[in-house]
Formats: structure tokens, sequence, C-alpha cells
């Protein structure tokens, strides 16, 4: 049974798009978390400010 290029490059580019991605999602997970938002109320006010 012979198996054409196609087949054989199939495997190969699906891994690299899945750790080209989780590698993606880590980098925006580690991001976000340095990053530290100050959430706002409607009023420009900090939330959990008791002023």
């Amino acid at each position: 049974m012979k198996t054409d290029r196609g087949s054989k490059l199939f495997p190969l580019l699906f891994a690299f798009v899945m750790l080209l991605f989780c590698g993606i999602l880590v980098f925006a997970y580690y991001e976000s978390r340095l990053a530290n938002p100050v959430m706002l109320d409607e009023s420009g006010h900090v939330q959990g400010d008791s002023r």
C-alpha cells in the first residue's frame, strides 16, 4: 500500500497548528495574569473602594 505525500504531511501540519494554538492560549493567560486590571463601577470609581 502506497501513501501519498499529503497523508504524511497532514499529521505534522495538524500537530504544528495545535502547538501554536496552545502556545497562544498560554501566552494570553500569562499576560492577562500580569495585567491586574482595576475594575470600575458605572461612575468611574474603583469597585470595592469604601469612599
